[in-house]
């Protein structure tokens, strides 16, 4: 069996109030159309591009407004989850 594994998130912090895009670079993330859901801190990301070895997702607003560090997790049908811990930070601004 494939195991996914994500070796760079970039940027790794966005505002809560979303509309960055973060690119996400590993292997085997999935196959491509079969590449389901993006979560940035247990918030679901609009999937722009997906290859099984680069995501770009666009982040969705936070509802906690002081933001918080998490996960990013990559669903697919076919290969499961990966995740990599503590990997992106949503931040109130300056």
């Amino acid at each position: 069996m494939l195991v996914g594994i994500i070796t760079s998130v970039h940027p790794n912090n966005g505002l809560v109030s979303g509309g960055i895009n973060v690119t996400i670079i590993g292997s085997n993330l999935g196959f491509n159309s079969d590449i389901t859901e993006v979560l940035l801190v247990g918030q679901a990301a609009t999937i722009l591009s997906k290859t099984d070895d680069q995501i770009i997702v666009q982040t969705a607003s936070l509802e906690n407004p002081s933001g918080g560090l998490g996960d990013v997790t990559v669903i697919s049908a076919a290969l499961g989850s990966t995740t990599s811990v503590n990997a992106f930070q949503y931040h109130a601004g300056m």
